[in-house]
């Protein structure tokens, strides 16, 4: 499994503000997070499970517990179960 480089990453953490997708906490790429609810990582929307790459408009950031609920659902189907708060817009505020 290829890891996403580092600086795919610091570019997707920066287009959404360092802001979960899903639950619009704010999150922290280092060990200095204060638990593991805002450890920054990424989710694939459409899960690799179900085919989804590691494109960049596929790539979102995500907390830890939000990614770790959300697992190989798809966004709608974890919207639907009640294990994402919110749903992931294109923009934040």
């Amino acid at each position: 499994m290829p890891t996403i480089p580092r600086h795919k990453r610091l570019a997707i953490y920066k287009r959404d503000k360092w802001r979960c997708r899903y639950c619009r906490i704010p999150v922290r790429y280092s060990c200095k997070a204060i638990g593991m609810d805002d450890y920054a990582t990424l989710d694939h929307r459409m899960a690799k499970a179900q085919g989804g790459g590691s494109a960049y408009g596929n790539l979102v950031t995500a907390c830890a517990k939000c990614n770790g609920a959300k697992a190989a659902l798809s966004v709608g189907d974890a919207w639907d179960s009640g294990a994402l708060p919110v749903w992931p817009g294109e923009t934040l505020v």
